[in-house]
C-alpha cells in the first residue's frame, strides 16, 4: 500500500514491514530466496555484508536459508524478512512511500502482502 513513512521507531521495528521510495525502486519488486553473491547493506549497520553471512552470523543452518524471503528489484536485494531493510531505497520519516509487509501464516508458508509485484 502506498502511505507516508511512519517516524523512525516504526521503520522495521517487527522486521517485516518495509517502506521504498518508489522513485528509487528498479522495475519491479519481487520476492525469492537469497541468490549467491546478494549483499545488503542494512539501515542502522554501517556496514555491506553478504545475506550468507548475515544468515551464518544468526545461526541460520543453510537448510533453512533458501526458505527466507528476499524482497528485491532490478538492482538487487531491498529487504530480508527477519534482518531489515537495506538503506537503497528506504524511505524517511515523513516521506511518500510503497508499503510491505511479509506475514509469514504457517511454518512452511509465506504469504506477501503489499501494493507491490512481489
Amino acid at each position: 500500500s502506498r502511505g507516508i513513512c511512519p517516524e523512525r521507531g516504526g521503520i522495521n521495528s517487527s522486521l517485516n514491514t518495509f517502506f521504498f521510495k518508489s522513485e528509487i525502486i528498479c522495475g519491479t519488486i519481487f520476492c525469492t530466496p537469497r541468490r549467491d553473491g546478494d549483499r545488503l547493506r542494512l539501515l542502522g549497520r554501517g556496514c555491506t555484508k553478504k545475506l550468507s553471512d548475515l544468515f551464518a552470523e544468526a545461526g541460520i543452518p543453510p537448510s533453512r536459508r533458501a526458505m527466507i524471503p528476499v524482497l528485491r528489484d532490478g538492482a538487487g536485494a531491498l529487504a530480508v524478512y527477519g534482518f531489515g531493510q537495506g538503506e537503497r531505497a528506504a524511505a524517511g520519516p515523513g516521506e511518500s512511500a510503497l508499503r510491505i509487509e511479509i506475514r509469514l501464516e504457517k511454518t512452511e508458508t509465506l504469504e506477501v502482502r503489499g501494493n507491490g509485484k512481489c
